[in-house]
């Protein structure tokens, strides 16, 4: 006993004493993990806990934990008196509770308790038949505390037998549902009875007893008979808490919730909501909802009220078409609505939220029972959520991924799908609605005093980006300007709004401007107001870099999307604006990052080519933005090379490494060799090219430009088509990250070579021919290091790296340009290739992989097999290829139940067929040695060589199937 206690002492090293050396601690826990184990140690610990007057409230708790850890290991190996032991201890600490012996703390009595239902797993009801009444009757001697415990006990027990969060096997599934008969046949009552007592004795004394109680009566209701709840004894006194106790009126809320949330068919819901009068009292529970400062409360009233609209609305569902029962349901449904408004426009987002899933849920009820729905009902519904939209006054639009604000957007994202449905149902009316908000919310006379605020303009314009995403055709051709889109940006664009500097102003102008642009096609002269926004103090120079950095974006889509070929007039101006924020240099991320100046270009680019621009001055227009940004590359470039200061280099590489991803947004709008050849651009991108391949020449700065490069030869790829390959080899040779080099970076080129390879197909053979081999080199430089087993993300690296290069293998072979891999530069490494398409498709875990591997290798076997192509490579079929069309299959990770790994058996089986289809005689030759050398039985045997010849390979995949099968049973 004095070494369990010394060990815990020194274990815990308690405050006040001397503390213990970290060797001390460590002998302290291997004496008590010993000790829990040993055979009779428990013993001592359930002498600590059945008197009150051993030891302090540390050592109990560490009691028991090793009797915890002997009811869950051990319970089967202990005797009748053993357990008998434990029981008593346990017993005789409630006891000791009740008799006011101990006052131990809550964690303490939780561990009790939860120890204690280890213990009633086994023994209720055989054992210990009277488990329940034995606890319940300590309370009658002590009061209060033990009611606290037998209501731990009670969560404790509903814990490990109904919480739905736990996964249970099927025998704990059983196990637990014959205790939950066993208590609702011999102790439910009882226990009914004493929540009932306890709510009637400790209501006004003991508040946060009472809220456990009815927790706890919550939580049983789901699987107890509703008979205990459902009575003349409870619902009154739950509906007198309700109307008296401020403490416990939310806890008695939510439990008549459960109580209509039980698993009951329509009929019996809907008998108790009648009987109860609920609709009613929720209704007058609510009548002061506005003063109400219980939030709580009021939270569980909607939360209520939600779940017996959502239960009439399944039993209108499920009531197969019973005009009787249809209509009751009907009737109780409707007559919930007005407090649903209510609940929903309530000024607590939390309420509101709480009778979300009624809205929904009636919502998907009207577009299901289809018709015309209710016209008023709905045109409630609308006002109360386009109210609901509006931002709180407090709201803080710089932090938006504060929890607070997070929240609330979750939630009006859920109401801008609720208005979507609507919608869905009644356009015409959503539309009138928003149309009217809108009007009231954009009213110049207010904005201009100031009666409307910063947020209630914000909700306006809200109001319109949604009405935009509902209409299929805003700005119909026909009476556009008396279009419910038209009339709501008219009111948009003559309330000034445009050019209001607050964050949610002019965010969301901007999101309208993107969205809705459409209507400056038709009413252009509101082109030069909507451009003024975007580049004056409303957009790029507004005060919150968020504004400015989201600007960037949407002037690209508003340009770029709506008024490209409209904005020639207005370019200068706009050009000159811009000067600011399109220097190449580190001090312009004090405005904007790179990121949002690339933005910035891309809408430069599509101004630029535009058809309201000759294709001349196209051309001129783009050398004289390219060629400053050049010269600006070529006096960065020699500056880094003198530079000493890490620091510097660092700061300049920045900006080095970003001008060629400008000159790729720059040039997005040139998508297509025509366009291209039309602007006559193609020089000064060819220039530019080459001025960044020279660039990559020096190491120093070849790591600041691959990635830069890399994308931008993306782009040269779309709009110059062939055109480009000339200069592809001398790209590619300063862009291979080289022996050792990076894995991304391999991964991007591969990427790229993969791209040009289906792009321009048989067209890139002279190309590849000159690459391929070094690529690889490089790949396996990688692949063949060392690895720690243990290093999982450097394993998923590999994983994804030997991916991309088979992909890029089956590209070629798909794409007629497997004579690289045999070409006269190429063929003393291509048996170094095949080898590792072979080991590919016995890689475990792969399936993906190993389904191209064998795709690849049937190419080979059609093109080279029996053609003396390759040396050596009919051997290698039999000695290599065709082994591994089982073996894959045998792998232990291979999973015959996957789609992806039945993808790659049946490929397998194709490579099979494409070796028979060659040289059959050859193949069942070979296949007579080897399968019976694998065990095969010889019926199996004969059936995979006929398959092989006469079967397709679905029918060939399901014997090699069968035979991976056979091979995996033990002996």
């Amino acid at each position: 006993m004095e070494q369990f206690a010394e060990a815990v002492r020194l274990l815990l090293s308690v405050e006040g004493q001397q503390q213990a050396t970290a060797i001390q601690q460590k002998e302290a826990l291997q004496f008590l993990d010993e000790f829990k184990r040993s055979p009779d140690g428990w013993v001592q610990c359930a002498q600590i806990i059945a008197d009150a007057q051993q030891g302090d409230p540390t050592l109990r708790f560490q009691s028991l934990g090793v009797l915890e850890f002997v009811i869950q290991s051990r319970y089967g190996e202990l005797d009748a008196q053993q357990v008998a032991l434990l029981r008593q201890a346990l017993y005789q600490w409630s006891v000791s509770l009740a008799e006011g012996k101990i006052v131990d703390a809550s964690h303490i009595r939780n561990k009790v308790a939860q120890v204690l239902v280890l213990l009633f797993f086994h023994e209720f009801p055989e054992v210990w038949p009277t488990f329940f009444s034995d606890h319940i009757s300590l309370i009658v001697v002590g009061g209060p505390p033990v009611m606290d415990y037998f209501l731990r006990i009670l969560d404790a027990i509903d814990e490990k037998i109904v919480d739905r969060e736990i996964s249970r096997s099927e025998a704990e599934r059983t196990r637990n549902s014959n205790l939950k008969d066993a208590m609702r046949l011999n102790a439910m009552a009882d226990i009914a009875e004493t929540w009932l007592k306890c709510l009637q004795a400790y209501g006004e004394t003991q508040p946060e007893l009472c809220c456990k109680c009815l927790q706890i009566m919550k939580k049983y209701v789901t699987w107890v008979d509703i008979n205990l709840f459902v009575n003349e004894h409870v619902i009154p006194l739950l509906f007198g808490l309700i109307s008296s106790s401020v403490q416990l009126r939310a806890d008695a809320c939510n439990c008549i919730r459960g109580i209509i949330e039980k698993g009951m068919d329509g009929q019996a819901k809907s008998e108790i909501i009648n009987r109860l009068e609920l609709i009613n009292y929720t209704t007058s529970w609510t009548v002061n909802i506005e003063n109400d400062e219980e939030n709580e409360f009021i939270v569980a009233v909607a939360s209520l009220h939600s779940a017996m609209g959502t239960n009439l609305l399944d039993a209108l569902n499920k009531c197969g078409g019973n005009p009787e029962f249809e209509r009751v349901y009907q009737a109780q449904m409707l007559a919930c609505l007005p407090l649903m408004f209510t609940l929903l426009g309530h000024e607590y987002d939390e309420v509101s939220e709480s009778v979300m899933p009624f809205v929904q849920d009636y919502v998907q009820y009207l577009k299901q029972r289809g018709g015309v729905p209710e016209k008023d009902n709905l045109s409630e519904l609308i006002k109360v959520l386009f109210a609901k939209m509006r931002f709180d006054d407090e709201y803080d639009f710089e932090n938006e991924d504060d929890e607070e604000e997070a929240e609330f957007l979750e939630f009006r994202k859920n109401l801008r799908i609720i208005i979507t449905n609507v919608a869905q149902l009644n356009q015409d009316l959503v539309l009138e609605e928003g149309l009217q908000c809108v009007r009231r919310n954009l009213e110049p006379a207010a904005i201009v005093s100031g009666q409307l605020s910063p947020i209630d303009i914000e909700l306006g314009l809200s109001v319109v980006f949604e009405m935009g995403g509902i209409v299929t055709n805003p700005f119909p051709a026909e009476n556009t300007n008396f279009s419910p889109m038209y009339l709501m940006m008219t009111i948009v664009m003559d309330s000034g709004v445009n050019n209001h500097a607050h964050p949610a102003v002019a965010l969301q102008f901007f999101e309208v401007c993107a969205r809705l642009g459409g209507y400056f096609k038709v009413n252009q002269q509101q082109i030069p107001a909507a451009l003024t926004s975007f580049l004056g103090a409303s957009g790029l120079r507004n005060a919150s870099s968020r504004v400015r950095s989201r600007a960037c974006y949407l002037l690209s889509r508003f340009v770029k999307q709506h008024i490209r070929d409209l904005v020639h007039p207005f370019m200068s101006a706009v050009f000159e604006e811009l000067q600011p924020f399109i220097s190449v240099d580190s001090r312009v991320e004090e405005l904007i990052s790179f990121r949002d100046q690339e933005f910035l270009f891309e809408s430069i680019g599509s101004m630029v080519v535009s058809q309201g621009v000759p294709h001349e001055q196209q051309q001129s227009l783009m050398e004289s933005i390219i060629n400053p940004l050049l010269d600006r590359f070529e006096n960065i470039r020699k500056t880094i090379l003198v530079l000493k200061d890490p620091q510097e280099q660092t700061r300049l590489g920045a900006v080095f490494e970003h001008i060629p991803c400008i000159l790729t947004s720059l040039t997005k709008a040139l998508s297509k060799p025509n366009i291209l050849e039309a602007s006559g651009c193609k020089a000064i991108l060819i220039r530019a090219l080459e001025i960044f391949v020279a660039g990559m020449q020096e190491s120093i700065l070849r790591e600041h430009l691959r990635r830069g490069v890399r994308t931008y030869l993306h782009r040269l790829i779309q709009c110059m088509a062939e055109a480009i390959l000339p200069y592809i080899p001398t790209v590619l040779s300063v862009m291979f990250p080289g022996e050792g080099g990076a894995m991304d970076d391999l991964r991007d080129t591969l990427a790229l070579v993969s791209q040009l390879v289906m792009k321009f197909k048989a067209n890139f053979h002279d190309v590849l021919n000159k690459i391929i081999m070094v690529l690889i080199q490089a790949i396996f430089s990688v692949l063949h290091q060392e690895i720690d087993p243990l290093d999982k993300y450097t394993l998923e690296e590999h994983g994804v790296l030997r991916r991309y290069y088979f992909e890029l293998l089956s590209n070629a072979v798909s794409n007629d340009l497997i004579r690289v891999f045999v070409s006269e530069e190429n063929i003393g490494s291509c048996l170094t290739l095949v080898n590792t398409v072979i080991e590919g498709t016995v890689n475990a875990g792969d399936a993906k992989g190993q389904r191209m591997c064998f795709s690849i290798l049937k190419k080979f076997v059609q093109e080279w097999m029996g053609k003396s192509v390759l040396p050596s490579f009919d051997q290698i079929v039999f000695s290599h290829i065709v082994p591994a069309c089982f073996q894959a299959l045998m792998q232990p990770d291979f999973n015959f139940k996957d789609g992806l790994c039945h993808l790659a058996g049946i490929e397998a089986a194709a490579c099979l067929k494409a070796v028979y289809g060659v040289n059959g005689p050859a193949l069942v030759q070979y296949l007579q040695n080897f399968l019976p050398s694998l065990g095969i039985p010889q019926d199996v045997a004969l059936e995979c060589i006929a398959t092989v010849g006469e079967g397709d390979k679905k029918q060939l995949y399901q014997v090699l199937k069968r035979i991976a099968l056979l091979l995996a049973k033990p002996n």
